[in-house]
């Protein structure tokens, strides 16, 4: 029987998300979590209120760097971590109740050795029409066959595998996710891709650059990175989505 009972370090990186932190911070608070777990925000450059806005509810722990970027508030966030199972949720994106226990659960049953996996979870969007869900159900599908990213904007791993590897890489300018994961996999950890519950995310990004064209514009960048071509990702104000 696997006794794998993790203590879950719940990492929010928000750079300006004054608009979006709350209904992530209610979502989890509210999703009767049932493992020990902490509430990490990591205000990142932030010139907002997001700050203040974290600090309002009881639990949270804020913490704060006048540096930026989406993957040193993820890496911000986990050097302030004091638990061994690191749960990485977009400022912008909200579970279902209960979703993080079935998480965790749907983990255990599917491998040996829950101490050496990443996983990532399917995404849902906020809102949008038939073709914006028909988007994300392209992307679900895509991640679950070539392990390419988290369309949820969730993921979740051991310290560990984390610490293995170094955590997110902060030269690269988009496909980070991508690049995690590549490198987990590579170091002996075991990918699982977590298609429910799903994460509802925000599409403001698709409401500013067009969702076809950031689609294809992922797409490109992952093969670049699955084709050894770091080099070639391209570079995007992700400041300016907000």
């Amino acid at each position: 029987m696997n006794q794998f009972s993790p203590k879950l370090s719940i990492i929010i990186p928000a750079h300006n998300e004054s608009t979006a932190i709350t209904k992530t911070i209610v979502s989890l608070i509210n999703n009767n979590i049932t493992y020990p777990y902490e509430i990490i925000v990591a205000c990142n450059g932030c010139a907002d209120d997001t700050a203040r806005i974290a600090m309002n509810y009881t639990g949270i722990r804020v913490v704060e760097s006048e540096k930026s970027g989406m993957s040193f508030g993820k890496n911000f966030g986990a050097s302030k971590a004091i638990n061994d199972f690191f749960v990485f949720v977009d400022a912008d994106t909200t579970l279902p109740k209960g979703a993080i226990d079935r998480m965790i659960n749907k983990i255990i049953l599917k491998t040996k050795n829950p101490s050496k996996v990443i996983a990532t979870v399917a995404g849902s969007p906020e809102k949008g029409g038939v073709v914006v869900r028909a988007c994300f159900l392209i992307a679900n599908l895509a991640t679950k066959r070539n392990k390419v990213h988290a369309p949820g904007g969730v993921m979740l791993m051991n310290r560990e595998v984390y610490e293995t590897i170094g955590g997110f890489d902060e030269t690269l300018p988009q496909g980070t996710s991508t690049d995690l994961i590549m490198r987990a996999r590579e170091a002996g950890a075991e990918y699982i891709f977590i298609s429910n519950p799903k994460a509802t995310t925000s599409i403001r990004r698709f409401e500013k650059t067009g969702i076809i064209w950031q689609m294809l514009d992922w797409r490109k960048n992952h093969k670049h990175m699955n084709n050894g071509r770091r080099n070639k990702v391209e570079d995007k104000d992700y400041k300016a989505i907000r």
